[in-house]
């Protein structure tokens, strides 16, 4: 019962701190309006332009926060969050599953049904990759934001419910955290399902880069099919050509999954051949 009730209250601390710079962001830009700094019209133009960047100050200050949390825990946050050296074929597959993760969304999202009936999806993908200065969609939707999720759900969060609780339990409860920071129901889907997969990935490397690869590499793909117009040229073609992407898409994902996960159980018993990450 302790264990639970301490993985609980840490559990809650992370989210409530992200939670609480959201809120002194925000609050810092409304008491400059209030008080004449800034224009109403010129706030309302800032966030318009630069919200990812401000979403992006807020994770940049979490993370700190965070660190501040273990320096006062006396635990390393790199050790606990294991932010440790990825081998070689681990670092290839995650890439070979980011950059399925990019074909499988874009395929579906192109499809003429999905495209349609649940609009949100690709209006989502350009909201947050697809606009805006190309070096701060890669610096805010492809880094920053990506690789502070990977910290706080599954290098924060999950290790401390694995802890606590059996393991596919935390599995699904991070996973469903995660889902529902995202911006609409379509999205949550998604998010839910990466969550599984990045965690997976976490675990069976038990290092964080795997999951943080997986995110952001696929996130710069997405964004790459959209800056380049992939995504109009996958669009332009028959619903079958997409059906087949996407299978493709998802094969190439459980199979470099099992490869992670089969190096792992080989890195366990034996020293691995790292790579500089």
């Amino acid at each position: 019962m302790k264990k639970f009730l301490k993985m609980v209250g840490f559990t809650a601390l992370y989210l409530g701190i992200f939670l609480l710079v959201a809120f002194i962001v925000g609050l810092t830009l409304r008491t400059a309006r209030n008080i004449g700094w800034i224009e109403t019209e010129t706030l309302k133009e800032i966030v318009a332009k630069y919200d990812l960047v401000i979403m992006s100050i807020q994770c940049i200050l979490a993370t700190g926060a965070y660190a501040l949390v273990f320096k006062l825990r006396k635990q390393s946050m790199k050790q606990f969050c294991k932010m440790q050296r990825l081998d070689t074929k681990s670092t290839f597959y995650s890439f070979v599953v980011a950059l399925s993760m990019g074909i499988f969304s874009t395929s579906l999202i192109e499809l003429t049904y999905v495209s349609s009936k649940v609009p949100e999806l690709g209006e989502t993908v350009t909201f947050f990759m697809g606009r805006g200065n190309i070096i701060m969609a890669i610096m805010c939707s492809v880094l920053i934001v990506p690789a502070f999720e990977e910290l706080l759900f599954r290098g924060l969060v999950f290790n401390e419910m694995r802890k606590a609780m059996p393991f596919a339990l935390a599995l699904i409860i991070q996973s469903l955290l995660y889902a529902l920071v995202q911006p609409n129901l379509p999205a949550m889907v998604f998010g839910f399902i990466g969550g599984i997969l990045f965690a997976l990935g976490y675990v069976w490397t038990e290092s964080l880069w795997s999951p943080v690869i997986m995110q952001t590499a696929s996130c710069f793909f997405m964004t790459v099919f959209r800056r380049t117009s992939i995504n109009e040229i996958i669009g332009a073609q028959p619903d079958i050509v997409k059906v087949i992407l996407a299978v493709l898409s998802v094969t190439a994902i459980v199979y470099s999954m099992l490869q992670i996960r089969k190096q792992g159980q080989t890195n366990k018993v034996q020293p691995t051949n790292t790579a500089a990450i």
